[in-house]
């Protein structure tokens, strides 16, 4: 077993998301990971209770990740709305491939009922992402300012697909719910 996670892989990173992935789709079932916290307060095991998603940060050598992606906009002349992200939602592991399917998550300070542009809901929307390993360290400091002063973490419905294999390192936030 890899990281404590109940699954096997030879990656730490991979058996820690699949954990992660495991847990918000099936909140009964009892993984134990180096995420346990956030795993155990999704899980509603502690105090807080109605979340639904762990917020991970993963790194590339030591680099932070990003990715940029895009979705329709629907408002006025936007063709696109986009968004680039240090953190995302785990919304799928392959076991097989260690592949997963990452969501853009955004910090809001001024949360509002209605944003849905950030909703993952929309049916009528496709996405379109890339993933940049190459930004500057101000860039990832004024997202993590961002991230300490807001009021909410939103999904944004903007999906990368990633080689779990090519990341050295996940840190795990607790839990949010982000509907």
């Amino acid at each position: 077993m890899s990281c404590g996670s109940d699954k096997f892989t030879d990656d730490c990173v991979c058996s820690t998301l699949i954990a992660i992935a495991d847990a918000q789709e099936k909140i009964e079932d009892d993984y134990h990971t180096g995420c346990r916290k956030a795993i155990d307060e999704l899980k509603g095991r502690v105090k807080a209770k109605g979340f639904d998603t762990i917020p991970v940060l993963l790194t590339i050598e030591g680099e932070p990740f990003s990715a940029v992606g895009a979705i329709r906009s629907g408002h006025g002349d936007r063709l696109f709305n986009i968004k680039k992200s240090f953190l995302f939602r785990v919304n799928e592991v392959s076991k097989s491939t260690c592949c997963a399917t990452l969501e853009l998550l955004k910090p809001v300070h001024h949360y509002h009922h209605d944003h849905h542009e950030d909703s993952s809901s929309s049916s009528s929307s496709s996405s379109s992402s890339s993933s940049s390993y190459q930004h500057s360290g101000s860039e990832f400091n004024n997202f993590l300012e961002r991230l300490e002063n807001s009021e909410r973490i939103v999904r944004t419905g903007i999906t990368v697909t990633v080689d779990l294999k090519q990341f050295t390192s996940v840190s795990c936030f607790p839990a949010v719910h982000t509907f």
